[in-house]
C-alpha cells in the first residue's frame, strides 16, 4: 500500500483504480466507512489521496507487508525465548551447585570416628574426665588427633571434642523427618553468607495488554504496525545467614551406667529441638535476626470469613475460598498446615453430605490426614483456633531455604563447661536463613489475587 504519486502517472493508463479509505467518506448519498476497498475511477481516486481520506491499495503489497511482519516477530519471540531459556538454565545450575571447596589432599576421617555409635562416643568423653587409661579414651584420642590434621573448625576452644560426621547427619536427619514445613521447603546450598536468587516478578495477568512473567508483552499488530520490545524484569529475594545454637548438659552418671541408651536420647533431645526452631522459623518468623515465615511474608493472602460466621470455628466455606485462591499450577504440592485446635472443627466439616476432611487410613487409604484431597499436617507453630492463620493452604516448594554445607550441623562436646555440676555437655550450632520465592500475590485475568501462601482470618470478635 502507497500513497498516490501524481507525478507517475498511473491514473492516466487505467479507468479504476484500487483505494482504500482512510476515513470516513460520503459519495452520491453514501458513507463508506474507513477501512473500505473501493474500485473508483482514477481522477476521483487521485482527488481522495490528495486529500489524505484515501490510499491507493495493493492487495499483494499489503499480504507481503504482512508476511514479513510475522517473519519478523517469530524471529524476536525466538530470540526472546531463548534468552529466558538460557537466563533461566543458568540460574538452574546456580542453585544446583553445591559447596565446593579446594584443599590440599589430607587424611580422611571415618565419619563415626572408630565408634560404634553416638551412645560409645559420648561414654568416650565421659571417660576422658576419669583418666586416660580406658580403651575408650584411647579411641578417643586417636580420632582427635586425625581431626586435627584434617578439619581444625569445629574443635572446641575448651578442651571439647568434634562429634563425628556421622552422628552429626543422624541428629539433623531425626530433627528434618519431624518437621512439619521446613522439610518439603526448596533447599537452596549457599558458599557465602549471603545469597541473591533471582525471582521474576508475575504480579498481574489483568492488564490490556497482557503482562506475563514481569514484562514480556503479547500485542496482536495491525497489518504494517510496528512491535514493541518488551523483556521479563526479573527481581531478588535475599538469604542471609542467621546462627541458632543449642547446649545439651547430659548427667555423667547416665553416660557411665546407661551407655546404651544415651544414644536414643540424645538423638530425641536434638531431634526435636532443630525440628522446632527450623518449623518456627520457616511459619512463623518475623524476619529479624532470622527467617521470614509464611505467615507474615508480602505475598501472603488472608481470606476473610463467612458472612456472619462464629467466633472461633472454621466451616467449609472456609477452606474452599483458601482452595481457590491457591494458582492451579501449585496445586499438585500443595498441603494444609493447622494447629491441632482446629482439628474438631474440621472433623465434623461436610458439604452435602460429603465429608470434607478424611483421617489417615480411611477412605483415603493415605498415612496422613487430608481435606480436599490434599495432606492436612498439624503444627503447634500456627496460632490455635480463631485467631488469624490458624489454618493455612501453602506450597512448601515455594519457601526458599537457604543453608551452608547442604543443610549441615557443627555439634562438639565438652568436659569442662559444667564440671563443677558432673555433666558433659553437647552443642549444635546451625546457620541457615529461610523466605518466600513469591514477592507478592498474582492478580489473575479474572479472579482474585492468588498466592502459595493462604492463609485463613480471624474469627474472633474485637
Amino acid at each position: 500500500m502507497e500513497k498516490c504519486n501524481p507525478e507517475t502517472g498511473k491514473e492516466k493508463k487505467m479507468d479504476k483504480v484500487l483505494i482504500k479509505l482512510e476515513t470516513d467518506w460520503e459519495h452520491d448519498g453514501t458513507t463508506y466507512d474507513a477501512g473500505t476497498e473501493l474500485n473508483v475511477d482514477a481522477a476521483t481516486g487521485k482527488r481522495l489521496c490528495e486529500s489524505n481520506i484515501a490510499k491507493l491499495y495493493d492487495p499483494k503489497a499489503e499480504e507481503s507487508a504482512r508476511k514479513k511482519a510475522e517473519a519478523e516477530l517469530k524471529k524476536q519471540t525466538e530470540l526472546i525465548t531463548a534468552a529466558v531459556s538460557t537466563a533461566v538454565s543458568e540460574v538452574k545450575k546456580e542453585l544446583q551447585k553445591d559447596v565446593s571447596v579446594v584443599q590440599v589432599k589430607k587424611p580422611e576421617v571415618d565419619p563415626k570416628g572408630g565408634f560404634e555409635n553416638f551412645a560409645e562416643f559420648a561414654q568416650a568423653v565421659h571417660r576422658r574426665t576419669i583418666g586416660s587409661g580406658h580403651p575408650l579414651v584411647k579411641k578417643l584420642d586417636k580420632y582427635q588427633e586425625r581431626v586435627k590434621t584434617v578439619m581444625v573448625e569445629g574443635e572446641d576452644a575448651q578442651g571439647g571434642f568434634l562429634v563425628p560426621t556421622e552422628f552429626r547427619t543422624e541428629l539433623l536427619q531425626t530433627g528434618l523427618e519431624d518437621t512439619a514445613f521446613a522439610d518439603k521447603c526448596t533447599f537452596i546450598p549457599m558458599q557465602t553468607n549471603h545469597v541473591e536468587i533471582p525471582a521474576v516478578f508475575d504480579t498481574d495477568h489483568s492488564g490490556t495488554p497482557k503482562e506475563f512473567y514481569g514484562g514480556i508483552v503479547i500485542y496482536r499488530p495491525e497489518e504494517g504496525g510496528s512491535k514493541t520490545f518488551s523483556k521479563p524484569h526479573f527481581g531478588l529475594v535475599e538469604l542471609n545467614l542467621h546462627e541458632v545454637a543449642g547446649i545439651c548438659a547430659v548427667s555423667n552418671n547416665l553416660l557411665e551406667d546407661s551407655p546404651i541408651s544415651i544414644g536414643a536420647i540424645l538423638n530425641k533431645l536434638f531431634g526435636n529441638a532443630i525440628s522446632w526452631i527450623l518449623d518456627d522459623d520457616t511459619i512463623q518468623g518475623d524476619g529479624v535476626g532470622k527467617p521470614l515465615g509464611i505467615l507474615h511474608c508480602d505475598a501472603t493472602v488472608t481470606v476473610p470469613i463467612e458472612a456472619e460466621q462464629e467466633a472461633d470455628t472454621v466451616v467449609a466455606g472456609n477452606v474452599l475460598n483458601m482452595y481457590a485462591r491457591m494458582p492451579a499450577q501449585n496445586l499438585k504440592s500443595a498441603v494444609w498446615l493447622a494447629n491441632q485446635t482446629v482439628l474438631p472443627q474440621l472433623a465434623q466439616m461436610t458439604i452435602g453430605n460429603y465429608p470434607v476432611f478424611v483421617p489417615a487410613g480411611g477412605l483415603s487409604q493415605k498415612p496422613f490426614d487430608t481435606l480436599l484431597g490434599k495432606p492436612l499436617i498439624y503444627t503447634e507453630k500456627l496460632p490455635a483456633l480463631g485467631d488469624a492463620g490458624c489454618i493455612m493452604f501453602v506450597d512448601p516448594t515455594q519457601y526458599l531455604l537457604g543453608a551452608k554445607r547442604g543443610m549441615s550441623m557443627q555439634t562438639a562436646s565438652s568436659i569442662h563447661l559444667y564440671f563443677d555440676l558432673d555433666q558433659t555437655c553437647f552443642r549444635f550450632v546451625m546457620r541457615y536463613d529461610g523466605v518466600c520465592w513469591w514477592k507478592s500475590c498474582m492478580t489473575p485475568k479474572h479472579g482474585d489475587c492468588l498466592s502459595p501462601y493462604i492463609k485463613l482470618a480471624t474469627t474472633n470478635p474485637e
